[in-house]
């Protein structure tokens, strides 16, 4: 069992998990909404985002609950087994709250409002996500007992 291996095969996903959840963050309790005056997003994309402010709010969502499948069972055995579903559901749950609380915390920021339509579409790429996130998983798992070669050793 290689401990360097196991290291980045859950670090990664667990690093981008935790840069995706402090970006949320401050994107949510930012004074203003405008995403196209954060120097480090792209010009097109902070002013797409601009022009759809209730459609950006599924994105950040989306990739979190994507990105869930793979830090949960990231070092495991490679199989459908290696899913824990408990952590599974709380990390959906966990990412559910995130949602919730970030746009509730606009309510006390006298630049920003609550909207529930953010709520409805933060569900919505939550939602999508679950399933992309889940499918791919499912896909990767039946791809490893193919070309059982291409699975890695922990």
């Amino acid at each position: 069992m290689n401990m360097t291996k196991i290291l980045t095969s859950r670090l990664l996903p667990c690093a981008i998990l935790a840069a995706l959840t402090a970006a949320t963050i401050y994107m949510s309790i930012r004074s203003s909404s405008r995403m196209s005056e954060i120097i480090w997003i792209p010009d097109w994309l902070g002013q797409w985002a601009d022009q759809n402010p209730d459609l950006r709010t599924s994105v950040p969502f989306f990739l979190l609950s994507v990105i869930c499948p793979v830090a949960v069972g990231a070092g495991k055995q490679q199989s459908t087994a290696g899913l824990n579903a408990r952590w599974l559901i709380a990390s959906y749950a966990f990412i559910a709250v995130l949602l919730v609380t970030s746009e509730c915390s606009q309510y006390f920021i006298h630049t920003r409002f609550l909207s529930v339509n953010d709520i409805l579409w933060g569900f919505c790429g939550l939602a999508a996500g679950i399933c992309a996130g889940l499918c791919g998983w499912w896909q990767g798992m039946k791809l490893m007992a193919i070309f059982p070669k291409a699975r890695p050793e922990y």
